[in-house]
């Protein structure tokens, strides 16, 4: 995690189990101030900035539901894998 950065991603599920993870934070729709740069720090797609703006809150006081949870748990194990299997093509 890089202190000088805030993160965004364009997947919603995953923002929002961040989102969740700060005692029910809320979940917004940002725009970058200044160059946005993809993060390579989790296999879900994300990026970092050095500052985003907020453009419209999506949800209030986020929790996310089981179903929720298992949900983001495939994908990120289905994200996890791709990249395993891209890291074996490279070597």
């Amino acid at each position: 995690m890089d202190p000088d950065r805030v993160y965004c991603t364009t997947n919603r599920l995953y923002a929002k189990h961040y989102a969740s993870l700060w005692g029910r934070g809320d979940l917004y729709r940002v725009e970058p101030v200044g160059p946005l740069v993809e993060s390579t720090e989790d296999t879900v797609e994300s990026f970092k900035a050095h500052a985003l703006r907020v453009v419209a809150v999506y949800e209030r006081a986020v929790r996310l539901t089981n179903t929720e949870r298992r949900r983001l748990w495939r994908e990120w194990g289905a994200a996890d894998r791709a990249a395993a299997e891209l890291r074996g093509a490279t070597k």
